[in-house]
């Protein structure tokens, strides 16, 4: 359009050359200096106050309404004093209004910060991106903005509570949420967020991670019939049932496996490594290939107790971070070609993936290349 406006100052008439030079020029300034540098510092200036809406119109902008919302009550949390009454609330009021607000916060988090390349699976690698994103958004120091702060510190405890268990509770000192962790101890996730800033190292959280599990397995040592549970409900994963009830094979089968597992993982090996983080089917895989020479080995009756111990094993982290479930179709006539019939498998709510654990072990076994596996699971989403 500067170029078109432009022509107008060849001609002849005083009054187009007027009109050129002068379109010309404040479509050239809006473009570069209003929309380039002034807009931005304004928007950067006003904060919240870019969002502001008449009362009637608020709650009507669909996804940018949600991403107002997650920002707002992000920021309420991570700066207490800009609202003097929510410090006011009984402690148990504060744990609740968190516990309802994390799940829509971290799917927040997922959309607007991180992406859909890099899922919130729960892993150590999904805490090493988040952390990398954390501190690439804030460079040379400088403080995180719209509320991401709380939204990674909510993430990092809810992996920290998978692989420790426990539950969520308040700390009146603090005034905020803190991982009662499973192994005996307590994480602030808020402050490993500012731990993580300080040192700007990108694994602080990795770091952290490592070491709750490494108190894990000491835990699962000292108590073989102990697991790292959580006692409250997931903020991203929603429980489901197994629907074992409706068959009586598969209710035997998951008791016997859950029971088992101590034995199972001790008799691996390796047991500290096998904690079900979707990079312990590296681990699994290394010793599915040490103990199975062949595809016929795994439906044969010498190693049938270690076979149905690593299925089990890999529905188990189906189920952690994939929000999948259990499920069994019997082969009364044995002689069905379903290849779900007979086989327990592992369908994801509402009408997602599935996966069978046995043909996940023959891919293993069969193929010549490393993360065989991780790189199924990867894909089962």
């Amino acid at each position: 359009m500067v170029a078109v406006f432009a022509v107008f100052a060849t001609l002849s008439i005083l009054e187009y050359k007027q009109l050129g030079v002068g379109l010309a020029a404040a479509i050239l300034i809006d473009a570069t200096v209003i929309r380039g540098l002034v807009l931005p510092a304004l928007m950067r200036l006003l904060d919240e106050a870019n969002w502001w809406a008449p009362r009637w119109l608020r709650g009507t902008g669909g996804r940018r309404s949600t991403r107002r919302r997650y920002r707002r009550w992000s920021r309420r949390c991570w700066d207490r004093d800009a609202d003097p009454g929510y410090g006011d609330l009984l402690t148990e009021a504060k744990l609740d209004d968190w516990r309802e607000r994390l799940g829509p916060m971290l799917a927040g988090l997922q959309d607007f910060v991180v992406g859909p390349d890099k899922p919130l699976d729960h892993s150590v690698g999904s805490l090493r991106d988040l952390e990398h994103t954390l501190l690439a958004e804030t460079p040379g120091g400088q403080p995180p903005g719209e509320g991401m702060a709380v939204a990674a510190g909510g993430y990092v405890g809810e992996v920290l509570l998978t692989v420790g268990g426990g539950a969520w509770t308040w700390d009146p000192d603090s005034d905020l949420p803190v991982a009662g962790l499973g192994v005996g101890e307590t994480a602030e996730p808020m402050r490993l967020v500012l731990d993580a800033l300080v040192e700007r190292t990108g694994t602080v959280w990795s770091a952290e991670y490592e070491r709750i599990r490494a108190l894990a397995a000491a835990r699962r040592n000292e108590d073989p019939g102990w697991e790292p549970r959580r006692t409250d409900r997931p903020a991203l994963h929603t429980e489901t049932s197994d629907a074992a009830s409706t068959d009586p094979w598969l209710t035997h089968w998951l008791t016997i496996r859950e029971e088992g597992f101590p034995e199972w993982s001790a008799a691996t090996g390796r047991a500290d490594e096998l904690d079900f983080s979707p990079e312990s089917l590296l681990t699994l895989e290394q010793i599915v290939r040490r103990r199975i020479p062949d595809k016929d080995a795994l439906r044969g009756p010498v190693d049938d107790d270690f076979v149905q111990g690593a299925i089990w094993y890999i529905g188990g982290i189906a189920r952690r971070h994939r929000n999948a479930h259990w499920r069994y179709h019997p082969n009364r006539t044995g002689t069905s070609k379903n290849p779900y019939a007979g086989r327990p498998f592992v369908p994801q709510d509402r009408g997602g993936n599935d996966a069978i654990p046995l043909l996940e072990l023959e891919a293993a076994v069969l193929s010549d290349e490393t993360g065989v596996l991780l790189d199924r699971f990867e894909v089962f989403d």
